[in-house]
């Protein structure tokens, strides 16, 4: 995708995402208000060119790009199993967003963007839903079988 007045380098922009589904939010009475068993999402993607990871995450105080290496990774990755959270991975789809899907501005609707979902969801649960019918696959959570585990 060209962005006004910049040429993407190749392999720059990911491909591939990896969805973290959280079973809490960094706030109590928001996790009680989302519906579901999951109450955020946050992603992550590996940048092979500069060999770092993105990680991306709208959150209640704001949007949140953080870059680091593998280990900063690997850590963030712990962290997130540690906690209870699931892991898909999620090949990002080259659409057009429907105009439905830019009527909210939170962690579910700037994910199913950033994978070009053209499906409605408004929360983690129905998210979910739309990346495993979309070919996303589970790769980490503690549900998971060990041998799923990257």
């Amino acid at each position: 995708m060209r962005i006004e007045g910049l040429t993407p380098v190749a392999g720059v922009e990911p491909t591939i995402w990896f969805v973290v589904f959280h079973p809490q939010t960094s706030s109590d009475w928001l996790s009680r208000l989302t519906l579901g068993r999951w109450k955020h999402v946050s992603t992550f993607a590996y940048v092979a060119r500069f060999k770092v990871w993105i990680f991306y995450d709208a959150q209640w105080a704001g949007l949140r790009l953080v870059v680091g290496d593998q280990r900063q990774a690997e850590i963030a990755l712990s962290a997130y199993i540690a906690s209870g959270c699931e892991v898909l991975k999620a090949e990002r789809a080259e659409r057009p967003i429907p105009i439905r899907n830019r009527l909210v501005f939170n962690c579910v609707s700037t994910t199913a963007h950033l994978l070009g979902l053209a499906s409605i969801v408004f929360f983690p649960d129905s998210l979910y839903t739309a990346i495993t019918r979309n070919g996303g696959e589970k790769v980490s959570g503690q549900s998971s079988r060990a041998a799923d585990r990257p």
